[in-house]
Order: C-alpha cells, then sequence, then structure tokens
C-alpha cells in the first residue's frame, strides 16, 4: 500500500543479520564475533539509531553487549570470557527493533587437571563431554622409551574403560604412557602422567 513508504523515515530501521563469522567459539577466554547485515546503525530526522547486541541463551536469559565497532552492515562484538557453555542466539537490537537471530555455540574448554596411573590412566578435568565412536573422541599416549639415541617415540589409543565429562579411565594394556591426549568433540587438551609407581633413577 501507499501508507508504508513514510513508514521507515520516522525511527530506528530494523536491523538484519545475514551471517556470523563465528558459529561454535570456546568458553573462557574473550572471543570477537563478527556480524554481517544490514541497517546496524541508521540516521532518521537527525537521530542516529546505532545497533546493540542482545546475547539470550537457551533459558531465555538475555545479556546486552556494546559492540566493539558497529557500522551500517558490519558489526564486531566480544562475547565475554564467563559466557556459560551453551547456543545463545546473537541479535542486533537499535531502539525497540531486534534483527533475526545468529546462533553461536559456546563449548566448554577442555582441560586435563589430574592425571594418575601407569598403564590404566584415570584423567580428571573438564569440558571432556561423551565418548562417541567413530566421533574423533579418544586418549593417545605418548610413550617414551630409552634415552639419547636409543630414544623411541611411539603413540598407543587407548581403550576407554569409562568416559563421563569430567573423568576418564583409559587402559593403555601393556604401555606406560609419558604423556595423554585427550580428544573431545569440544577441542584436545594433554597432559604429562604422574606416575604414581616406578623406581627413581638415581643422579
Amino acid at each position: 500500500g501507499f501508507g508504508t513508504a513514510s513508514a521507515p523515515d520516522t525511527g530506528p530501521i530494523v536491523p538484519t543479520v545475514y551471517s556470523s563469522n563465528s558459529s561454535v567459539i570456546g568458553a573462557g577466554s574473550n572471543t570477537g564475533v563478527t556480524l554481517s547485515g544490514a541497517s546496524f546503525t541508521n540516521v532518521t530526522g537527525g537521530t542516529e539509531y546505532v545497533s546493540a547486541v542482545a546475547l539470550t541463551a537457551g533459558d531465555g536469559s538475555s545479556v546486552t553487549l556494546t559492540p566493539d565497532t558497529v557500522d551500517q552492515g558490519t558489526l564486531v562484538v566480544t562475547i565475554p570470557a564467563d559466557t556459560a557453555p551453551g547456543n545463545y542466539d546473537v541479535r542486533a537490537v537499535k531502539a525497540d527493533v531486534t534483527s533475526n537471530p545468529a546462533v553461536i555455540s559456546v563449548t566448554p574448554k577442555v582441560a586435563i587437571t589430574k592425571t594418575s596411573g601407569t598403564t590404566l590412566v584415570k584423567i580428571t578435568g573438564s569440558g571432556f563431554a561423551g565418548h562417541q565412536e567413530g566421533s574423533g573422541t579418544s586418549v593417545i599416549g605418548k610413550v617414551i622409551t630409552g634415552t639419547g639415541e636409543n630414544r623411541t617415540t611411539k603413540y598407543v589409543e587407548a581403550e576407554i574403560v569409562s568416559w563421563s565429562d569430567t573423568s576418564i579411565e583409559a587402559d593403555f594394556g601393556n604401555a606406560r604412557p609419558n604423556e595423554v591426549a585427550v580428544s573431545s568433540v569440544f577441542g584436545q587438551a594433554s597432559a604429562v602422567v604422574q606416575q604414581e609407581t616406578g623406581r627413581r633413577r638415581s643422579k
């Protein structure tokens, strides 16, 4: 109809998000995300309207973030390090109008806090998520034998005895790994194994 032409001149134009340069980011560090879109800013009747960013969690709770930089077609915002893992809707919000969402997943940081054992290694930490056959989730042990020129390194994949988000038991058979690397769906972490037993060589 003829009445619609003048409506955009009355205030903020609804912003649109076309894409985000990151759909998955890791928790625990500030991460800049760039949104591409339209009408992130507009000037109407001498008033400039500039978008802020609403980060909305799955439970509906929302936090408003101030963009680092924003112009008409690009908006850069920092997702804070303390953002809890989960899926979030990211929207540009300008006065009382809101864009469509871009969805960003914040994944837990994979961290190993403790390892213990010899051939059966218990690994404690966080962000291990679940063990899924064929998804690349694994525990690889680095076994170093010999010294000097006779030193050899081999990598042994463990048989998984148990796997939870915070604890893994990995059986290396007759191998005694010096280091273990956990590959979870969220990333990777490695640590030196604290050998519980074994004679210390005297100097």
